[in-house]
């Protein structure tokens, strides 16, 4: 008996050789089904492959397999010894994949799942992982399809420079949308009297007004907002200026 609709073709083979089912168990977790997907694609491709263009009488060869790492802004919390590490690939013929990246000793440090990058294969697969990165180290790490490797490479990765980022929600919010207006301009304030205790604290930073104008005058750099433009706050605008008098702030 064929597959309906398909003459000569076995119905426990399916077209091309490919089976059109696989057991329901196997498709209860992403993995597993990413895994058959993989070897599905596989199959089809070998099976056309005699439809490839051809050029002065021979198959035109895929492109090659190319592995790109790149370290990140992001560390880890608490100690910051991990970065997310980025990795990209292009050339690769299958549906997902999946990264391992392995120390210098052959340790695994950690695995990424690779999808398109783009929402389709053409453009590249991409996927991130947290390594160990205190130090200019070195890495390997296979490329793995239907969990056989198809391709490996080995990196030397240097850590980014570490940035601390200070977030202060004052620049703008929905009064009476998020909270009530009351509750809004509480928290407000606590947020600016947050950040000036922190800033006049700090020791690596100095406020440098010697005069009253020094807090009434804009500075030179300010832009003009639209909210000052129409005067609608119910004091005059302050400019606060802090020095940095040490390089490690």
């Amino acid at each position: 008996m064929g597959t309906p609709g398909v003459k000569g073709v076995p119905a426990e083979r399916g077209i091309l050789g490919v089976s059109p089912g696989i057991p329901h168990a196997s498709r209860t977790d992403r993995r597993s089904f990413l895994g058959w997907l993989a070897a599905a694609t596989a199959a089809v491709r070998r099976s056309l492959k005699d439809s490839l263009p051809v050029a002065g009488g021979r198959a035109i060869a895929a492109p090659p397999v190319t592995i790109e790492a790149t370290p990140t802004p992001l560390y880890q919390q608490p100690d910051g010894r991990r970065n997310l590490v980025r990795i990209s690939v292009t050339g690769l013929d299958a549906p997902a994949a999946r990264a391992r990246v392995t120390d210098r000793r052959g340790a695994l440090v950690g695995t990424a799942g690779l999808l398109p990058a783009g929402g389709s294969p053409e453009t590249g697969f991409a996927g991130e992982v947290w390594v160990p990165l205190s130090e200019q180290s070195d890495f390997q790490i296979e490329l793995e399809v239907a969990k056989q490797r198809v391709a490996r490479r080995k990196v030397r990765l240097v850590p980014p420079r570490r940035w601390t980022l200070y977030w202060l929600a004052t620049n703008h919010t929905d009064v009476g949308y998020t909270d009530l207006q009351e509750r809004c301009l509480e928290v407000h304030r606590k947020n600016l009297d947050a950040a000036l205790a922190r800033l006049a604290a700090h020791p690596d930073f100095r406020w440098s007004a010697e005069c009253a104008d020094d807090w009434r005058v804009p500075p030179p750099d300010h832009i003009t907002t639209r909210y000052e433009e129409k005067r609608l706050g119910d004091c005059a605008p302050v400019f606060l200026d802090f020095v940095r008098s040490s390089p490690s702030a």
